[in-house]
């Protein structure tokens, strides 16, 4: 019992460093990328919220979540920022010719069916986890198509309300417009270097799974 209760203790805080780890990196990799910390933030803290809206949830849903199914929210931090990149790239776009609300509504129309398709056919694909024998596969699955309408639903009505105050983009070069255009010339100059190298290496790695 006291090695089986510390195994529970260790990977508990393994879960929690995954989650944590994945929480910083994303929200990291998100300022250097859109080169605002509100811009990161926005993005970031709806998904924060669906997060833990899904716990709860799924717990009332399903029963009382295992150690497995708690990793989902690692997983659901990298997938759930997706929608919030989409839409707000979009709302940024329009925002520059348009008052706010004209702005989302704009941004409803152009991404809003294909965001939807694209939160249906990544639950679905989760829900397969369904046909699974083991019932913590089970629960994973269901708990990450669960999460993911949640953050859906968060880009969606909850996203429009913080824009609201953050106001339009400075029309000034950014440090994601260096970053990004970094990365597009790096990715132009090393296109065949890229296509020797990870071409063979993918072949490898089909030919030993």
């Amino acid at each position: 019992y006291v090695s089986l209760a510390a195994d529970a203790r260790r990977i508990r805080g393994d879960l929690g460093l995954s989650v944590l780890l994945s929480a910083i990196l994303v929200l990291g990799f998100l300022w250097a990328v859109m080169g605002r910390v509100t811009d990161a933030l926005l993005v970031f803290f709806p998904v924060a919220l669906a997060v833990c809206w899904t716990i709860p949830i799924a717990a009332a849903l399903l029963g009382r979540p295992t150690l497995l199914t708690m990793s989902a929210a690692a997983v659901l931090i990298g997938l759930g920022v997706d929608f919030r990149v989409h839409f707000l790239a979009n709302y940024r776009a329009a925002r520059g010719a348009v008052d706010h609300p004209d702005a989302v509504r704009h941004t409803y129309r152009r991404i809003g069916g294909p965001l939807t398709a694209a939160m249906l056919t990544s639950a679905a694909s989760f829900c397969a986890f369904a046909t699974a024998d083991f019932d913590g596969l089970v629960l994973f699955g269901f708990l990450l198509a669960i999460g993911l309408f949640l953050a859906f639903v968060a880009c969606l009505l909850g996203l429009p309300l913080l824009l609201r105050f953050s106001g339009p983009r400075p029309a000034v070069a950014s440090a994601r417009s260096r970053v990004v255009t970094w990365l597009e010339r790096a990715g132009r100059a090393r296109d065949g270097i890229a296509a020797k190298v990870l071409l063979p290496l993918a072949l490898v790695g089909f030919l030993l799974t």
